[in-house]
């Protein structure tokens, strides 16, 4: 499968010190295990396939910058910036795949 069609369908979270972004279905619970096992600067992700976690600051820079895009953007196209940066961090080993 594709990955940009694949993470379509993707939850995400994303924590950080002042904010918690989430996409999916997840529990309060579920995001404050996930901030009480990794931190508070961390993204995690799941799709068909895995789960992953990413810790790396640069790339949680880039992951503001996509989220942040500006206001309006069609949703589409913050997804497909998502698939090609999410490819690129499992590619690298910067995002860390998690046993399921």
């Amino acid at each position: 499968m594709h990955l940009a069609i694949a993470f379509l369908a993707a939850s995400y979270v994303l924590i950080t010190p002042a904010d918690t972004f989430t996409h999916g279905a997840f529990t309060h619970e579920e995001v404050q295990v996930i901030r009480d096992v990794y931190g508070p600067r961390v993204f995690f992700f799941r799709n068909d396939q895995a789960a992953y976690v990413v810790f790396d600051p640069k790339a949680l820079a880039e992951l503001r910058q996509i989220l942040g895009t500006r206001p309006g953007a069609p949703p589409r196209e913050i997804e497909k910036k998502l698939a090609t940066a999410t490819k690129e961090w499992i590619r690298s080993g910067v995002a860390k795949s998690l046993a399921r």
